[in-house]
């Protein structure tokens, strides 16, 4: 080893995937994790294309574009809590925290491995629609800006949901409350961080962003008038790419964002971010002394 070699050493992050890529169910997961997300996606395209109708599909990557992308968002809001609810109360549960804390890791260690030990899994099943996404870029009406977007929000969002599923991981003391918990309280948590936006912080983000945004971005986000307020934007993830091009119901309705630049989508996910950084402070604040959920009760 050289004399400017940097050693990593991350010894639960590498004991935990160890551990899983030791498991044959880790591989059954994956596996059936590739036969649905592929076998919904060509069924999607196919309903609305209408079937594989030979150069009639050629400029209808787009389609296939946003039906995986929705796609991947509803496998981290559904799989992401359960895979990462019980890193830290199996631990208590064995009775194993304690002596974790009594070695060099520090609460900050054991949270950000922990939390990691389970975003590498996410990440190698988000890889697996790479096969995908490109055979939506070589069919056109895909950017390449498009799918760094849309990465960038998935990260964002798979932090997000891990970093509270962390919380409700350290708060709780039974994997059972915490599995729960991190469904239950984390949508109330999306709803209820939008609506304190949209009461406090919007004006204050909407002055700060203004130089960040584009024209069009800034239009949509604050001054469209609309139902759709952009505190729940700001807190779902998949409202953010293309200006809620995933979610939308007509196939047109958002073309003029699909403008948006990668700034704004990084500017937009700001909030995301904030609270991924927020439930891993709570966590450590709890891991390091702070009371649990039952000492409170």
């Amino acid at each position: 080893m050289g004399p400017y070699t940097v050693k990593l050493d991350l010894p639960l992050l590498t004991k935990e995937l160890i551990e899983q890529s030791a498991r044959k169910r880790t591989y059954i997961l994956r596996a059936l994790f590739a036969l649905l997300l592929y076998g919904m996606t060509i069924w999607i395209f196919q309903r609305q294309q209408g079937g594989w109708n030979g150069l009639n599909i050629l400029g209808e990557g787009r389609k296939i574009f946003i039906s995986l992308g929705f796609l991947q968002f509803v496998a981290i809001y559904l799989f992401l809590p359960a895979m990462t609810c019980g890193v830290l109360t199996a631990e208590k549960e064995r009775d194993t925290l304690g002596l974790l804390l009594l070695t060099r890791l520090g609460p900050w260690t054991i949270i950000f491995e922990k939390l990691f030990s389970r975003l590498v899994p996410i990440a190698s099943f988000m890889m697996l629609s790479l096969p995908l996404l490109g055979t939506g870029y070589s069919l056109g009406g895909v950017e390449a800006t498009d799918i760094v977007k849309l990465t960038w929000v998935l990260v964002a969002t798979a932090l997000q949901v891990g970093a509270f599923s962390i919380l409700c991981s350290a708060w709780f003391r039974t994997t059972a409350s915490s599995f729960l918990a991190a469904y239950l309280l984390g949508a109330l948590c999306i709803a209820g961080s939008a609506a304190l936006y949209e009461s406090l912080y919007r004006p204050a983000f909407e002055m700060l962003t203004l130089p960040l945004l584009s024209d069009e971005a800034h239009t949509w986000l604050f001054e469209r008038g609309s139902t759709f307020p952009s505190g729940v934007v700001l807190a779902f993830g998949p409202a953010i790419v293309n200006g809620n091009e995933l979610i939308a119901a007509e196939a047109g309705r958002f073309r003029n964002l699909r403008q948006q630049t990668v700034l704004d989508c990084m500017v937009m996910t700001l909030p995301t971010l904030g609270t991924a950084a927020l439930s891993i402070a709570f966590a450590h604040w709890s891991c390091g002394g702070g009371p649990s959920f039952e000492q409170i009760t």
